[in-house]
């Protein structure tokens, strides 16, 4: 058994070592702020090839200028900081207990206001790159035709394919800068097109200067030519996290933007069937490390479980107010993030179930119907549970549990805690 351990690990080794790696580019300006990473968006997967535990999640690395691209000294020394810390964050994932997330190669400038953490016009799509061919041209040709000639594009593509690192560039979605122009107060947009024409009769140095200063995102497919000096890049590595992990709140993971668009090969997939059994499992041990339970064993209450299935009726009781993790998810990611929870819980528990939203009366505010708009496109019932601000735990534990045995039928209960953890009782 050991020595298939081994040859498991020598095995996994030797694949991280082969294995080619992903880098992320998006082009902004200069004075703007970074993200702090890229979450995919799980809608895009196939539900039947959603990995369990992990997140694709894309992390800020480094900003760079575009002769680091042009450098080619610079460039390989970037793509080795880079491959390091793919290559660390792949066997960090492989590990039960959270990994530590890196901090970032350069840090960020105090003087760039940073924007809002929901801000919803943060989607990114994967530009589609050419697949040129990368094979080099035969020696022999005939002497009637023209020699090759090789584009930048093909060349880069080359060297990418011989490094073992590819790069992908990612620009803002056109509708983000749709949902941008539509939050656009009304009477500004009926006066925009008279300014315009104002600065246009009056000199097109005034409208260049005005241009530059307003404060609209910049165009999806870049900049006009000769303000290359305005813009800079930012590089992301790919590292699969998790929920719990990436919205912790000793974080400093604020700002994060939706990337569509990503190609095949870097979803994140169950290998295989026997990778499913295994993780079922782990999820049976509480060793997921999405739902890391700190609650005592002998809390859980498993003697009357039945084992003839799923139960009659699943109600799932989240913590809303003291759970970290949706103060800090954007607004655009709140399905999102709905729809990974309650998919873990199905994959643990059962198919059939209703969410119960336990929240603090002062954390309700106007979010309320987002998050129940979310949980009822998941095909799930939504229910709020309120009591007063400041409750000891085992007050609203009581309070939920004295909930769910007033109802008529067989129950199992699933708690959301404060600290991520999942509990799991039977009526």
């Amino acid at each position: 058994m050991e020595e298939v351990k081994q040859q498991t690990q020598s095995t996994s080794q030797s694949d991280e070592h082969d294995r080619s790696y992903a880098i992320l580019r998006i082009k902004r300006k200069r004075n703007e702020e970074p993200l702090d990473g890229l979450v995919v968006d799980p809608e895009s997967v196939p539900s039947r090839k959603k990995s369990r535990g992990a997140l694709n999640f894309f992390k800020f690395a480094a900003t760079v200028e575009r002769a680091t691209f042009d450098d080619e000294q610079q460039k390989r020394d970037l793509e080795a900081r880079l491959a390091t810390l793919a290559r660390k964050s792949n066997i960090c994932a492989s590990v039960s207990a959270p990994a530590v997330v890196e901090k970032s190669i350069t840090s960020q400038s105090p003087s760039v206001s940073r924007p809002q953490a929901d801000d919803p016009g943060r989607i990114y799509t994967i530009v589609k790159r050419e697949s040129p061919s990368t094979q080099l041209p035969a020696t022999q040709r005939r002497v009637t035709a023209p020699p090759k000639v090789w584009s930048t594009k093909e060349l880069e593509a080359l060297r990418q394919s011989q490094s073992g690192l590819k790069l992908y560039d990612a620009i803002l979605s056109s509708s983000s800068l749709t949902s941008t122009v539509s939050d656009m107060d009304p009477e500004m947009a009926n006066f925009l097109p008279m300014l315009q024409d104002y600065l246009r009769l009056d000199g097109p140095s005034m409208a260049t200067s005005s241009a530059s200063t307003s404060s609209f995102p910049s165009s999806a497919n870049g900049t006009a030519p000769g303000d290359d000096n305005d813009y800079v890049y930012d590089v992301f590595y790919q590292r699969p996290t998790t929920f719990q992990e990436l919205y912790e709140p000793s974080l400093s993971i604020m700002n994060i933007g939706t990337l569509t668009g990503v190609p095949e090969e870097l979803m994140l997939y169950d290998s295989d069937s026997d990778s499913e059994v295994a993780d079922t499992d782990d999820e049976d041990s509480n060793a997921e490390d999405w739902y890391k339970n700190d609650y005592p064993e002998d809390e859980f209450d498993e003697s009357d479980s039945s084992a003839t299935g799923a139960p009659k009726d699943i109600v799932i009781f989240w913590d809303y107010e003291n759970t970290p993790v949706p103060a800090k998810v954007p607004k655009y990611n709140i399905s999102m993030f709905i729809g990974r929870m309650l998919q873990t819980v199905r994959d643990r528990f059962g198919d059939t179930g209703e969410l119960l939203v336990y929240s603090g009366l002062d954390n309700i505010g106007s979010r309320k119907a987002e998050y129940m708009k979310a949980a009822l496109s998941h095909n799930h019932h939504g229910k709020f549970i309120t009591c007063s601000h400041h409750r000891q735990r085992e007050v609203v534990d009581n309070a939920i549990i004295g909930e769910m045995l007033s109802r008529p039928d067989p129950t199992t209960i699933i708690l959301i805690s404060s600290d991520g953890g999942v509990m799991k009782k039977e009526a």
